[in-house]
């Protein structure tokens, strides 16, 4: 298994494309605040899920932001986190 060389997720097996790598519309963060909300999820994983997500989407992004984020997505490299879609999160 290999990682995204922007945000160090772990890459799905059947794509070389980053489920992070997506318009802040389809965000994987969008249904974590109802999931941390029922206990499905800790604010650590969320991070992570904002880390990778804003390395992919650097540009609306300082560069102090970027670095805080670079360090966490390191720190988490290849560590998969569960990803609630938001009717999901809402169950």
């Amino acid at each position: 298994m290999s990682n995204c060389a922007i945000c160090q997720a772990p890459l799905p097996l059947d794509s070389a494309t980053c489920i992070y790598a997506v318009p802040e519309s389809e965000a994987p963060w969008r249904a974590d605040y109802a999931a941390m909300h029922r206990g499905s999820m800790t604010h650590l994983e969320h991070k992570i899920h904002v880390a990778r997500w804003s390395l992919h989407n650097a540009s609306s992004q300082t560069e102090k932001a970027l670095g805080v984020f670079r360090t966490l997505a390191l720190a988490h490299a290849g560590e998969r986190i569960h990803v609630f879609q938001v009717s999901e999160a809402r169950a």
